[in-house]
């Protein structure tokens, strides 16, 4: 069994405002790959190489994903490409957790 170390962190507000908002921008990430994967064609879903490809051209339309480091950014990219099964069977039923996934997420910010 592997174990890891937990610390508890006591950030000021000015870090925990930075750390908030660098959840928020991999939050509309993940969401945004999540929507594409989705919305593709059953036999032409993205690959994890072909959604980090991809990145660049995102960071350009929306200068949010930018303030991303790369290597953050492609972590959390193929993440969003991984249906979990409790999520494919709700699908299958036509009843999801989340709402519509026929909706493009919103990319807030600039």
């Amino acid at each position: 069994m592997e174990y890891s170390h937990r610390y508890q962190a006591y950030p000021t507000d000015e870090v925990a405002e930075r750390l908030e908002h660098h959840l928020d921008v991999h939050r509309q990430l993940y969401n945004h790959v999540r929507w594409e994967y989705e919305n593709s064609p059953a036999d032409d879903k993205p690959s994890e190489y072909d959604q980090n490809n991809k990145l660049p051209e995102w960071k350009q339309r929306w200068p949010r994903f930018a303030e991303l480091h790369s290597k953050a950014a492609q972590a959390t990219a193929p993440a969003s490409t991984t249906i979990s099964p409790s999520c494919a069977n709700s699908k299958r039923r036509g009843t999801t957790s989340v709402g519509s996934h026929a909706k493009r997420p919103v990319i807030t910010g600039a």
